[in-house]
């Protein structure tokens, strides 16, 4: 049957039914489908036999192949194709240069492929499945890794260590992909997209998807029914593209790892966002956000907390912050300050006698962001005065400062008419701590007197003298913050 590889044509040992050809029963397949190792061995690393191949390479379907296939350290410029055959043992391709591998359809134990060159394509889809680990590390793709459709079971180690890889093209693992085990991309390189949409990475007690520091010059797709059950990690990721991660199936038990990942445009979903304390997002950095993902602040606030708590980190606040601006979104970038400053306190380590003032702080200023909150309350305190002080003139607990007394408002002195007192005036004249009116030099309450606010409510000096101090007080805090958060002064510090 070697006599048809000098004419370029493939070996078809596939049953004409269809069920005779299930990879799970060949030991069933006989002697005629069954083909040793060292016979495809000697194909590609015997002068002789390599001079009568054609450039289509080795071509072989439906096959048995017996033995481990050690391609070790071997040069090849043709293509190797085993298709829809079972390896009972390993492929090693260790340090080895090839045109192309195609082992879609195929079932194979464990392939040993580091620092392997294929200047073609890898394939490993469309019913692959590898019962070991596949390792591909520090390997080089001149075209795509194609893993769609295909299975790899190594549930106690790394079902694909591709660390350091090299890929030109893109990196499939999608539609039907599952991995029982890791999956390793540290370090890899990939031309292209990273495709994950509809692959399955189980690995529930450690990493499911491992792409500590890869660098995609494409895009990054966790989306259409994407399950994943372990750590999906991205941390140190460069992604020159989109980072798309929607449309995710099971989301229980996934921790989603992104520290110091930097991508271009985030596209995300609510649905797709893992549980409260599975998100890490500190040194995280995008440049945009997406139009169809979320933009409400209250939204990407919850997405923020979906970090651990117990830690605060403000750069994932200020990052979002950022982001949220440059698109126009002024008020929700305040909106995300706020919490900023917010979870500081409930999720820092902040002292817990400083916390009471930070609280006060944010309720009175919006730590900064809402600089008219100290003027509502300033005008709220002395619009209390007015009516306080009003009640107290009427009622002759607001005097005229005398030499030797009291004078109550109204009071003639002879022809001489004390001057007038102003409640309104008086509040503003105690709260303002530079500007004065003249009316808190010239009237004061009397703290032995007593009268009525309304009906049969009491009001007395000592309460007047009280509220004035407290009214001055007030005056100097309320109109320092104003100033400061008015400026920016405040949240430069913050």
């Amino acid at each position: 049957m070697f006599i048809e590889f000098p004419l370029g044509n493939p070996i078809n040992l596939s049953d004409d039914k269809a069920e005779r050809n299930d990879p799970g029963k060949s030991e069933d397949w006989g002697d005629n489908r069954t083909i040793h190792a060292s016979y495809i061995e000697w194909l590609v690393t015997n002068k002789q036999a390599k001079e009568h191949l054609t450039h289509r390479g080795i071509r072989i379907q439906g096959a048995r192949i017996v033995g481990s296939i050690d391609l070790e350290h071997t040069s090849s410029a043709c293509p190797l194709e085993l298709r829809m055959c079972v390896l009972t043992e390993s492929l090693v391709l260790r340090h080895a240069r090839l045109k192309s591998v195609n082992l879609q359809g195929s079932h194979i134990n464990r392939i040993e492929a580091e620092d392997v060159t294929i200047d073609g394509n890898l394939l490993f889809g469309d019913g692959f499945r590898c019962e070991g680990e596949v390792s591909l590390k520090y390997g080089t793709i001149a075209g795509v890794l194609n893993c769609e459709s295909g299975e790899f079971h190594n549930p106690h180690g790394n079902a694909i260590s591709a660390d350091g890889m090299n890929v030109k093209g893109g990196v499939f693992l999608q539609e039907g992909f599952k991995a029982e085990g890791e999956v390793r991309l540290l370090g890899a390189t990939i031309g292209g997209s990273l495709e994950c949409g509809g692959g399955e990475f189980h690995n529930p007690d450690g990493f499911a998807l491992d792409a500590d520091g890869v660098n995609v010059r494409g895009d990054v797709f966790l989306r259409d029914n994407f399950k994943a059950e372990g750590w999906v990690s991205f941390p140190g990721v460069h992604i020159e593209g989109w980072l798309i991660w929607t449309g995710v199936r099971d989301r229980s038990g996934t921790v989603m790892d992104l520290r110091g990942a930097r991508v271009v445009r985030l596209w995300d979903s609510v649905d797709s966002w893992p549980d409260a304390g599975n998100l890490h997002l500190q040194g995280f950095c995008y440049g945009e956000i997406d139009d169809d993902a979320p933009q409400d602040a209250k939204e990407r606030i919850r997405w923020l907390r979906l970090q651990p708590s117990g830690q605060f980190f403000p750069q994932p606040y200020e990052q979002l912050a950022n982001v949220l601006r440059k698109k126009g979104y002024e008020k929700a970038a305040k909106e995300v300050q706020i919490a900023k400053n917010v979870d500081r306190r409930r999720r820092g380590s902040m002292p817990l006698l400083l916390r009471p003032f930070h609280c006060l702080f944010g309720f009175l200023t919006g730590y900064g962001y809402r600089p008219w909150r100290p003027l509502a309350a300033a005008l709220l305190l002395i619009g209390v005065g007015w009516g306080l002080f009003h009640a107290g003139a009427r009622e002759g607990i607001i005097m005229k400062v005398g030499t030797e007394r009291f004078a109550t408002v109204g009071e003639q002195n002879g022809d001489f008419v004390q001057p007038s007192f102003h409640p309104l005036l008086y509040s503003f004249d105690i709260f303002l701590p530079v500007i004065t009116f003249e009316q808190a030099k010239n009237w004061a309450p009397n703290e032995n007197a007593i009268g009525r606010l309304v009906g049969d409510i009491p009001i007395s000096g000592l309460v007047l003298c009280s509220y004035t101090s407290f009214l001055n007080l007030a005056g100097w805090i309320l109109t320092t913050l104003f100033v400061a958060t008015l400026t920016g002064t405040i949240r430069r510090r913050m």
